[in-house]
């Protein structure tokens, strides 16, 4: 038997019997794409917020003129009913000086349950901040299908360290 002469047949065979066990005669094979998954931010979820920090701190970061370091305690938040991958945004704005900080965390199937939320290596660039302390609005948000949820809102005093 030629070997290269059968290869046709045998290719165009092995389409056949795929398109009769795949077609709707009788379905034993399922070729159809598996379902996608959901881009950030689309799904849902039920977050309710079990804890804030009431205060943080902006230290200087040792580098000349590079501004304070905030250190900020995790908010923590409890996961249930989650489908898709929605979002919770973490955020501090502290508006006497014009910053913003937040991050994204996005949930997915294995975020059920308590999480903690966290702004890491938020610098403020500044090279000096004249008062002792600053009110900071600390946010925790929910985002589903391009739809925004305050699941909290509160002010944080912020310490300034020497």
């Amino acid at each position: 038997m030629d070997v290269q002469r059968s290869l046709p047949a045998l290719a165009a065979g092995v389409i056949l019997v795929v398109s009769v066990l795949s077609g709707p005669l009788f379905g034993a094979v399922d070729l159809s794409p598996t379902e996608s998954r959901a881009a950030p931010g689309d799904g849902s979820a039920t977050v309710g917020v079990v804890s804030v920090p009431d205060g943080g701190r902006l230290a200087p970061t040792g580098y000349t003129d590079a501004g304070y370091l905030l250190s900020l305690p995790a908010a923590t938040v409890r996961v249930s009913n989650l489908s898709g991958n929605p979002m919770v945004v973490y955020k501090l704005r502290i508006r006497e000086v014009g910053y913003v900080a937040s991050t994204t965390h996005f949930l997915g199937g294995e975020h059920e349950g308590q999480q903690a939320l966290t702004l890491e290596g938020a610098v403020l660039n500044r090279t000096s901040l004249p008062r002792e302390s600053y009110r900071g609005e600390l946010l925790v948000l929910k985002r589903t299908h391009e739809h925004e949820t305050v699941l909290h809102r509160g002010n944080v005093t912020l310490r300034v360290d020497p």
